[in-house]
């Protein structure tokens, strides 16, 4: 058995090109040599060890034929089951194949699917295809990198995963692919317009006249706006809202033939929002001078990453200066936007001022200091979405048990009453999966929740903290109390040890406990 070279590329790259030379004509052979380069270009050897010359043959060749002829129009996708019989070449998984035009988002799109679906991947070869091709979409020719040809590039996908045989399994993970494929391309084409409708936001701004926003208001919300120009925001939808009716009947609609992106694929995603269903401090928030709100997408994103994604909310003023509607939106903040110090980034800066003021600590000593580091790791999503009260009221209840080994939840409702966002700051060193799996199991029994993400942060602090955002059900509405699900958290994460510890202090005092305990 002739199994292929995963020691040396060079002695790989031999083997394969004299298999396509004995196996095909030489018009096909040099063609797949062609091909075979530019599938390779990024390969792992290792994921090939162990397996025989002629099934990587075998896949080369399959991978050849599929990209032989492609419309551009959508991805073309196959999923399928190799065997000796039918495909030449065998293997004991089933194969993934994605052929799109290149944009970016592919690779990890589809592989946000395969783990949504808990499908595990054996291999994956992603490479950048240039080839020339007819009016039909027939290849004519691969074009090396090298050639200085202007040559339209694609993307091709080949995974190998778990082995499924149920063809409805199969069936439906290809619709689903084929689906999020479209989700991408049409997030990619109108991505430039999304962009140029913060641009037009910002002078919206500029130029509005409303007596209820100061010029530094105004000021600081186009300066946001420039800021998540820079690269700070991955833009996924568009879509702008008007506000209709009043009293009971006041509601935003979204504006037919405004919807960009994913919102122009999945109109069943744009809600009218009905004012009255929401609370009522969350409608003041609405409808107050807050010239951008930010909340989170009931839906996840089937693009880039699986989180739900990010609403940011531009209010629109007519001539008057009274609240007409609002721009929307939708994306993921980026990696350059997680990382950047709060008192850089505008609107936040604000925030994180105002807290530091009213905390009236000095920056430059301890407690100022704690009190900068809290805010500068503080869930940048939550900084978004948190009002400046209720942050002033989270993080100065975190500053005085930063060295106690305490147990504190912190709780809040986002605006449309779709997600709660549970801080939980327990003991680091008794932190651990399984109770964090506990808490989780208390917060989204006690909310009915619906769907549940998490985040832990572990620093030099003698606290882990867990961001647990746990979706509702808006309609049910819900009233919860902290304090007992506070004390439900610190049962579970109370030790045996910790127990003896409070009896022995209740029991003989904290000098002579302690006495006990040291020993």
């Amino acid at each position: 058995m002739n199994l292929v070279d995963t020691q040396d590329r060079k002695k790989f790259d031999a083997q394969i090109q004299k298999a396509i030379n004995e196996a095909l004509p030489k018009k096909d052979a040099n063609s797949v040599i062609l091909f075979a380069e530019q599938l390779f270009t990024s390969l792992f050897l290792d994921e090939f060890k162990g397996r025989r010359v002629t099934d990587i043959l075998g896949l080369i060749i399959s991978a050849w034929k599929f990209v032989s002829k492609f419309d551009g129009k959508h991805a073309k996708v196959e999923v399928f089951n190799p065997n000796l019989e039918v495909s030449g070449w065998q293997s004991s998984h089933t194969v993934l194949m994605v052929l799109q035009k290149s944009v970016p988002f592919i690779v990890d799109s589809v592989r946000m699917e395969l783990s949504a679906r808990e499908i595990k991947t054996h291999s994956i070869q992603y490479s950048t295809i240039r080839c020339n091709r007819s009016k039909k979409g027939d290849v004519t020719a691969f074009v090396a990198k090298k050639e200085d040809q202007q040559t339209e590039e694609e993307t091709l996908v080949f995974i190998e995963v778990d082995k499924h045989s149920d063809k409805t399994a199969l069936t439906s993970l290809r619709k689903s692919i084929v689906s999020i494929m479209d989700d991408v391309t049409v997030t990619v084409n109108d991505y430039e317009k999304m962009l140029s409708h913060t641009v037009a936001s910002s002078k919206e701004l500029s130029s509005t006249k409303s007596k209820i926003i100061n010029s530094s208001d105004m000021k600081e919300g186009v300066e946001f706006l420039h800021w998540i120009e820079g690269d700070r925001f991955t833009f996924l939808g568009y879509v702008e809202y008007a506000l209709s009716g009043s009293g009971k009947k006041q509601k935003l609609e979204p504006v037919s033939g405004s919807e960009l992106g994913i919102l122009r694929k999945h109109t069943d995603q744009l809600d009218q929002i009905g004012l009255s269903s929401v609370a009522s401090k969350n409608k003041h928030q609405l409808l107050s001078k807050q010239l951008i709100t930010f909340a989170k997408s009931s839906k996840r994103s089937s693009v880039h990453r699986p989180a739900y994604p990010d609403c940011i909310s531009i209010k629109k003023f007519d001539a008057k200066g009274h609240i007409i509607g609002e721009h929307c939106f939708l994306g993921l903040f980026t990696a350059q936007a997680y990382h950047e110090n709060p008192n850089s980034i505008p609107l936040l800066r604000l925030k994180t001022r105002s807290v530091m003021e009213r905390s009236g600590l000095n920056p430059r000593d301890y407690r100022g200091k704690e009190l900068e580091e809290l805010l500068a790791v503080y869930p940048r999503d939550e900084l978004f979405q948190v009002g400046t009260d209720e942050l002033y009221d989270v993080v100065m209840g975190t500053l005085f048990i930063q060295e106690r080994r305490q147990t504190r939840l912190f709780m809040r409702e986002d605006s449309y009453g779709r997600f709660v966002s549970c801080l939980v700051y327990v003991p680091r060193d008794i932190f651990n999966t399984n109770l964090r799996i506990k808490i989780q199991d208390i917060l989204v029994g006690d909310l009915n929740g619906l769907d549940v993400d998490f985040n832990t942060y572990i620093s030099e602090s003698v606290l882990a903290r867990t961001q647990i955002t746990i979706k509702i059900d808006p309609v049910e509405g819900h009233a919860f109390n902290i304090e007992k699900l506070e004390q439900k958290i610190i049962d579970v994460a109370q030790s045996w040890e910790d127990d003896l510890e409070i009896s022995l202090f209740d029991a003989y005092g904290e000098e002579h406990a302690n006495q006990y305990i040291n020993k």
